[in-house]
């Protein structure tokens, strides 16, 4: 079984739903969509036109790697510790280029602020929450490949160092953990998913990464099924208990971005909901 589709309606099933799934299993990694209509793929997949060369964007990664590292150095904002490849590229999504990365975190309830960051309850729609198993994930991986090797190769990336001669190509591999000064990464949970298939070849006839889950050949564990994907559809209409059960927790935009950025994203998302945070003694509010 690829993908299993769990729809809830209210924010109660969600997180009951999520919770179910993260706590017991380690190896369920967490991701959130704003519009459940969203395809699971890389931002380097929904940037480039469709049909277009993967190969070419996968070794166009070095040139607009460089080109964002010199417009950062251009405002004096390059970041000082020595970065290789693979800290070039994770430093490079983090901040909005476009990469074969899709990011997940191990908690569920940061995908699930992820998803509804933005979103109002009044508005018609669903987000989409998705738990990836990234053994099955890799078992997949393997069969799709015909090699024992492709397991380990996707399972264990961190056993060894990446990208040593450039971006790789034609291959899936999990990054479990974070450069230790990527504060953002490292407060959201964050790991990545590297995926560099080139789809609608003859190789690899799917559409994206989901399609792969989908209708590749089903994981199987001790000779039985294993779900490598739930996708947990939430309406938007729960967005209101959402943040509200996730304030509670600690989880809003200030601390998962440590920016400006997340801060904005926490004003606007308190228009949905009474929040609790976001007061100082030491700041006078106008009556």
């Amino acid at each position: 079984m690829g993908i299993k589709i769990i729809n809830v309606k209210t924010a109660e099933a969600a997180f009951d739903v999520l919770t179910k799934l993260a706590v017991p299993d380690r190896n369920i990694v967490f991701r959130g969509h704003r519009q459940d209509s969203w395809r699971l793929e890389s931002t380097l997949a929904r940037h480039v036109r469709k049909g277009a060369s993967t190969e070419l964007a996968i070794i166009g990664m070095d040139e607009a790697i460089s080109h964002f590292l010199a417009c950062l150095a251009e405002v004096g904002k390059l970041p000082s510790p020595p970065m290789n490849n693979r800290a070039k590229l994770e430093y490079a999504r983090h901040h909005g280029v476009p990469s074969p990365l899709i990011d997940f975190s191990h908690s569920p309830y940061v995908a699930l602020w992820m998803a509804f960051d933005g979103v109002r309850p009044w508005d018609d729609g669903a987000t989409a929450i998705y738990a990836l198993d990234v053994n099955a994930l890799g078992i997949l991986w393997r069969k799709h490949v015909g090699s024992g090797a492709a397991f380990d190769d996707f399972r264990w990336s961190e056993r060894r160092e990446q990208f040593t001669a450039g971006y790789d190509l034609n291959v899936l591999r999990y990054l479990e953990f974070p450069l230790s000064w990527n504060t953002r990464m490292l407060r959201q949970m964050g790991v990545f998913v590297y995926d560099a298939l080139q789809y609608g070849h003859r190789d690899v006839p799917y559409r994206d990464l989901e399609d792969f889950i989908d209708k590749g050949i089903d994981s199987t564990l001790d000779d039985k099924p294993v779900t490598t994907l739930h996708k947990i559809i939430v309406p938007n209409s729960a967005a209101s208990e959402v943040f509200e059960r996730l304030e509670l927790m600690g989880i809003t935009g200030t601390r998962l971005y440590d920016n400006h950025e997340g801060a904005a994203a926490d004003v606007k998302n308190s228009y949905v909901f009474n929040r609790r945070t976001g007061y100082a003694h030491d700041v006078i509010v106008p009556k």
